[in-house]
């Protein structure tokens, strides 16, 4: 039984995929959504600072935020499984971050946050939005999660596989 349990976790837990993007499988090996980090700086650089996370933020230099939901709006990521999404944030210095939160959002404008434990732990649940199939969830493990300073919010977004990106802020934002 054990051999079985490791053999699901293995199919579950995907590597990185361009520019930290992370598929979600569920234990048939079905691609359900792209986990989209979007709380990196526009230019990476030592000891930076940046406004970033779950409004406004950056994914590989380009814009991410609250701008995917509206690029994305009513394309879900619906599932036959619960979803568990677990990782650790961490300082720039690779020390546990506690207390601060960790946000998921969908282009269905649902969200959840999590509240990372005194050793930086978080645990992201979401139910299964069609008839279950397993009581095994669709599992990803992010590892540790450089937490910016200064933030208060490490946004994370879940997206279709073939999600659009930002559309451009300045076409956006213009007032007749």
């Amino acid at each position: 039984m054990r051999i079985v349990a490791v053999v699901a976790l293995a199919l579950l837990v995907a590597g990185p995929l361009r520019g930290g993007e992370r598929q979600l499988k569920d234990p048939e090996g079905n691609v359900l959504g792209l986990l989209v980090d979007c709380s990196s700086c526009k230019q990476a650089g030592e000891g930076q600072k940046c406004d970033l996370g779950v409004a406004d933020g950056f994914h590989n230099g380009a814009d991410c935020g609250q701008c995917l939901l509206e690029s994305n709006f009513g394309v879900g990521v619906s599932t036959h499984y619960d979803i568990k999404i677990t990782g650790r944030l961490v300082n720039q210095e690779g020390q546990p971050v506690a207390g601060k939160f960790v946000q998921m959002r969908l282009p269905n404008t649902w969200g959840v946050k999590a509240r990372t434990t005194d050793r930086g732990d978080f645990l992201i649940r979401l139910g299964a939005t069609r008839p279950r199939k397993s009581s095994t969830p669709a599992a990803l493990e992010l590892g540790e999660l450089k937490m910016k300073e200064g933030s208060e919010i490490y946004g994370l977004f879940l997206l279709p596989q073939n999600y659009k990106p930002c559309k451009g802020k300045d076409k956006d934002t213009k007032k007749d």
